[in-house]
């Protein structure tokens, strides 16, 4: 995938003009100072928002996308919130990998948890592009570890975002910093 020329402005305030990235590795991490536009491009690169300047080649045309907030139904349990995207028993599969309860109510998982589940719905999904906007938050190095296997074991290209470089080595991410 390769930005060619992107520009984009919230409201009239420049988030990034003129850039220019390759994106062609397998893993890719980018890297920038908070602010810069990470979520931004992750967003324009899985179609949510509009391009207003410049393209995108090689776009995925059906991404699954793990937010930085969690997104998940508080009212249903983790089984329930990642069926939405598919059949239960790969849901079950994943949430147990992730060491998460299928039964736990979502309101009653703390944040390291919550994000465990979005992770598990995320991968459930089955896109022709992961794209992660600081998967790991919340997660101790252990958890870290075996997220980043089952992410890999997915064998899907994968975007992510992270200012952890150490988080980037475990993905096997190329770093490209903007």
């Amino acid at each position: 995938m390769k930005i060619i020329d992107l520009s984009f402005a919230y409201e009239g305030k420049e988030v990034f003009s003129h850039l220019d990235l390759d994106l062609e590795e397998p893993v890719i991490c980018l890297k920038a100072p908070s602010g810069r536009g990470k979520t931004t491009l992750l967003k324009l690169i899985g179609g949510l928002l509009e391009l207003q300047g410049g393209k995108i080649e090689g776009a995925p045309e059906k991404p699954s996308f793990l937010f930085q907030e969690d997104r998940l139904l508080p009212w249903y349990d983790a089984l329930h919130n990642v069926s939405l995207v598919a059949e239960e028993e790969k849901a079950r599969e994943l949430l147990e990998k992730l060491h998460i309860d299928p039964a736990a109510r979502i309101s009653s998982l703390s944040g390291g948890m919550k994000r465990r589940v979005a992770l598990a719905r995320t991968l459930a999904y089955e896109g022709d592009l992961l794209i992660l906007d600081e998967p790991f938050k919340g997660m101790d190095s252990e958890l870290i570890t075996e997220a980043a296997e089952l992410i890999l074991a997915r064998k899907k290209p994968v975007l992510m975002s992270s200012h952890s470089p150490e988080e980037a080595l475990r993905m096997g991410a190329k770093i490209i910093e903007f």
